[in-house]
């Protein structure tokens, strides 16, 4: 069963960002601390659990967050108003593309 939420692609010092956190991570295997990398696809991103990756979940055990904060990491979605996450629970995958 695949299950999705939707989220504004926000700003930081005028960069685009991604913020995503709490209960969706935990739920699609995503825990705090958990090594995780980026790769661009067709349609948007996937984030997916990766022991030799070089970003790490960050928040406390109880909230994990994944904050991505340039141009250059959302690729495409830069420019996205929203976007659509989907994830298998338990996955350790998050597929973000436009909402």
């Amino acid at each position: 069963m695949t299950a999705s939420f939707t989220r504004k692609i926000g700003s930081n010092r005028g960069k685009p960002r991604l913020w995503i956190e709490g209960a969706h991570l935990t739920a699609a295997g995503l825990l705090h601390g958990t090594r995780w990398t980026l790769t661009k696809t067709d349609s948007g991103l996937t984030i997916a659990a990766d022991p030799e990756g070089k970003r790490r979940i960050a928040g406390k055990p109880g909230r994990p967050i994944i904050d991505i904060n340039s141009a250059a990491m959302l690729g495409p979605l830069a420019d996205a108003e929203t976007v659509v996450v989907a994830y298998e629970p338990g996955s350790g995958r998050l597929d973000v593309r436009r909402g």
